[in-house]
């Protein structure tokens, strides 16, 4: 299938220079709530304009008026309505509306009238509001990464493709493309150029692009076929794997079982005590955090266990001073953090308030 390779960018990059990175497509951030522009949104966007990208806006939903949102991103954007396809961020972080469809269905009602087409909706793979985006015929932008790990290049076949059906599906936070030093949020449209321009308001390239018909499910007995061919990794890995494609785990491995002449399922194997762990946790083999952490719970464990037994290993009496949220603001400010929405999952991974920091962020900024 045809499909074209973008990024999405916010002022978290300011100063990317778009011409020496490759992208198909570019994404910028607009607005969010009724107060918020990005203050390098028009430098990006038109930026990417000028180089002859497929250019798209987004805006951030804040909570508090759905009309009034939409309408604040519209007159913000405006002049851009034909040069670019519009997109609505659905969150839960900053957003005071998150759960409430019904708000989310109002946003995007008031943006297609005033664009004069649905815009794209972006939300995570998890509660993905896939009911609003079929009553206004919009196209989906789904987020689901694998892990934090650093991704080098585009993926032409991202984890867990084929899970499920999106227009575009954005597969990691952590990617790195040349001629940028930093994150990338990189993102995969099902589709050609002409495709994706049709999302654009008052477009010339025929009707709305067809969704990407949903991938027939597979079958347990065809699963179980990969995962005896390795395609579904091994143990919790595995599971979470599957589980999160919607499919039985236990039905699967019972399959698996029965094709390898196994009267019941193997034994797992014996799980590690939580002092092997801070071992290997010492000589580095769990990363840092705050990805560290959330790989511990994945795997069951409890990373606030793991640290004690590893401070008391290397002498440390008590955990390390913990930074105060003016430090965390002055490291967010230098993109030590990262973009949302994984700065907000690192910041809660690592016991901080990320609205808190955000508040002091814009305070300083201001």
């Amino acid at each position: 299938m045809t499909h074209l390779n973008g990024i999405d960018i916010s002022h978290w990059q300011t100063g990317i220079d778009l011409a020496a990175v490759p992208a198909d497509f570019v994404i910028v951030k607009a607005t969010q709530g009724t107060g918020y522009v990005s203050p390098d949104c028009a430098s990006q966007v038109e930026q990417a304009l000028k180089l002859g990208r497929i250019v798209g806006i987004y805006h951030y939903v804040g909570g508090g008026d759905a009309k009034r949102e939409a309408q604040f991103f519209y007159e913000n954007c405006s002049n851009w309505r034909t040069k670019v396809f519009w997109c609505i961020d659905w969150e839960a972080e900053q957003n005071s509306a998150y759960g409430n469809v019904a708000y989310l269905d109002a946003v995007v009602g008031e943006v297609a009238r005033l664009t004069g087409k649905p815009p794209i909706i972006y939300a995570g793979a998890v509660g993905f509001p896939w009911d609003v985006a079929r009553r206004h015929n919009s196209g989906t932008w789904c987020a689901q990464y694998a892990n934090m790990n650093r991704v080098d290049g585009y993926q032409s076949s991202p984890w867990n493709e084929g899970a499920y059906s999106c227009t575009i599906r954005q597969y990691t936070g952590t990617g790195r493309l040349p001629g940028y030093n930093g994150d990338l949020d990189l993102n995969k449209f099902y589709g050609s150029a002409a495709q994706l321009r049709a999302y654009i308001p008052g477009s010339t390239g025929g009707a709305q692009p067809s969704k990407p018909s949903t991938p027939a499910r597979k079958s347990n007995e065809q699963i179980a076929s990969e995962v005896i061919a390795g395609k579904w990794g091994n143990g919790t890995d595995r599971v979470n794997r599957l589980r999160k494609a919607g499919y039985d785990a236990n039905a699967v491995q019972q399959i698996v079982n029965k094709r390898l002449g196994a009267a019941s399922k193997p034994a797992a194997p014996a799980r590690k005590s939580n002092d092997q762990i801070a071992a290997e946790v010492i000589q580095g083999r769990w990363g840092n955090d705050p990805q560290r952490s959330a790989k511990l719970r994945a795997a069951g464990y409890d990373p606030t266990a793991i640290q004690n037994i590893v401070n008391k290993r290397l002498g440390a009496a008590t955990t390390p001073a913990r930074k105060s949220n003016d430090q965390i603001a002055t490291e967010v400010i230098r993109g030590n953090w990262g973009n949302e929405p994984q700065r907000s999952q690192r910041l809660r991974a690592a016991g901080y308030d990320p609205t808190a920091i955000q508040q002091i962020v814009n305070r300083r900024l201001a």
